[in-house]
């Protein structure tokens, strides 16, 4: 019997080397994501309304403000979200950037803690930065933790936010913030606006009447 051909078997070897190397060293597909979200949430009044910052974001990490809004919770009485437009507020930015550096220190340090156990575990002694470390996470997770609970206003910022987003449920919001209803309804003609359509009272940086969509400047 012939030997076989010992050039035809490289070759065929060489041809299936090719049909079997994989793709996807040539296929790498990169994603860049990037947007505008809102952060740092302060001034909450529990069921009604909260203050939050607008931020262009990379990779869902709040990096350049754009606008503060007041958020009203399930919208006005015809179930239409609402929202008022405020100047930038310097507590809400200060809150979403601190909290975004706790969160990833905390996470970041925790990781390198462990990446440190499994080390003391193969026979290198480094317990003073694996401590230092875990000390490190745990300060910024309770840190962390602290300001994510820290976002309800007191009374007076919740009564002024109130009367800007031209809220009607008086009762409820009296309730919340500790002051007379009848007081509130003063304040609240006094630092707002009428809607020429409908006559609901308007926060005056109000452009659009969120009840009837009139427009109001």
């Amino acid at each position: 019997m012939e030997p076989p051909n010992t050039n035809v078997r490289s070759a065929f070897s060489e041809s299936a080397d090719d049909a079997l190397t994989p793709i996807e060293e040539d296929c790498v597909v990169k994603i860049f994501v990037f947007g505008k979200r809102v952060y740092g949430i302060v001034d909450e009044v529990p069921g009604h309304f909260y203050v939050g910052t607008f931020f262009w974001h990379v990779y869902w990490l709040p990096l350049f403000p754009v606008e503060s809004w007041i958020f009203v919770v399930g919208g006005d009485e015809v179930g239409r979200a609402r929202s008022v437009p405020l100047p930038i507020c310097l507590r809400s930015v200060v809150m979403a950037w601190l909290r975004i550096v706790l969160g990833v220190v905390s996470v970041s340090s925790g990781l390198l803690a462990i990446g440190g156990l499994v080390s003391i575990a193969q026979g290198d002694r480094q317990f003073v930065l694996i401590t230092a470390l875990l000390f490190t996470s745990a300060v910024s997770f309770l840190a962390f933790r602290v300001l994510m609970n820290s976002s309800c206003a007191d009374i007076n910022r919740a009564e002024h936010l109130a009367v800007l987003a031209g809220y009607s449920n008086l009762e409820s919001i009296s309730r919340i913030v500790s002051t007379n209803a009848h007081e509130f309804e003063e304040l609240n003609r006094e630092c707002t606006v009428p809607c020429q359509t409908c006559h609901r009272p308007v926060a005056p940086s109000c452009k659009v009447c969120p009840r009837c969509e009139t427009r109001l400047r």
